[in-house]
């Protein structure tokens, strides 16, 4: 039997099999449910970073008056329509918008994007971004959650 701790996929692939079989005596026990509890820390991460992205996109567009394209308006658009398929498919991850600690991770993550080179350049911007300087961000996020998730909501 191979250890989880010297290769993990032979070791998953094991104990499939082994679950498989009903050979429920030789599974490592432990070691599943934390791989089963991490199938869920990952897909809150996944959401979060889906959530990020759209509230760097609206923080772009709420100071990119001049430069706000279809383009942009059809990323955040296309996030807001992720992120609702995703609360379909997968009702608890709710939670993480409503709770408070994932809410200000997710703006600290966004306000980072926004700041930084990659989103400089997705909106053709030069390296450092003149559109919005950090102290024009506000620490902690000024929309609500149903307002960001409202397809009709572009901040000014």
């Amino acid at each position: 039997m191979t250890s989880y701790d010297t290769d993990v996929i032979a070791w998953a692939n094991e104990q499939a099999t082994l679950l498989r079989a009903g050979r429920f005596a030789q599974l490592d026990i432990a070691h599943l449910a934390d791989e089963i509890e991490s199938v869920g820390r990952v897909e809150i991460s996944r959401f979060e970073s889906r959530v990020g992205e759209l509230l760097a996109h609206l923080l772009a567009w709420q100071h990119l008056h001049e430069k706000r394209t279809n383009d942009l308006r059809a990323r955040i658009a296309a996030r807001r329509a992720r992120i609702e398929r995703d609360l379909r498919r997968t009702p608890s991850l709710t939670r993480a918008l409503a709770d408070t600690d994932s809410w200000r991770r997710v703006w600290e993550d966004a306000v980072l994007a926004s700041v930084a080179d990659a989103a400089a350049r997705r909106y053709g911007l030069p390296p450092v971004c003149p559109w919005v300087t950090p102290n024009q961000i506000p620490k902690a996020c000024p929309w609500t959650v149903a307002q960001v998730r409202d397809d009709t909501f572009f901040p000014e």
